[in-house]
């Protein structure tokens, strides 16, 4: 499995274009979600380090039934938080949501 990881946190040069894509990917990701329960994770993710500590990752593997689709498997993380996504050969979403004590 090849991975591409994009990690926000210290890394990102351009800290402030990597923290605006971050907010818009999170929130695309739980918008068909009620309002408190997606103020609910963002309290959860901000006590677990912020957006700071998010990683995103695209996976290929020789699963893919074409080479032009390169990365139909990624995965958002970070402390308490887990979004993992695949859609072939047919969808896959796996969410854990945790609050580190």
């Amino acid at each position: 499995m090849l991975r591409l990881t994009m990690p926000y946190g210290n890394s990102c040069q351009f800290r402030f274009l990597c923290r605006s894509w971050m907010q818009l990917v999170m929130r695309d990701i739980l918008s068909p979600y009620r309002k408190e329960d997606v103020d609910e994770v963002m309290d959860i993710v901000k006590a677990n380090g912020g957006l700071e500590e998010m990683h995103l990752a695209f996976y290929a593997d020789k699963d893919r039934p074409q080479k032009g689709e390169p990365w139909h498997f990624w995965r958002l993380e970070g402390p308490g938080f887990v979004w993992n996504y695949r859609v072939i050969p047919h969808v896959h979403c796996f969410v854990n949501i945790a609050k580190i004590a």
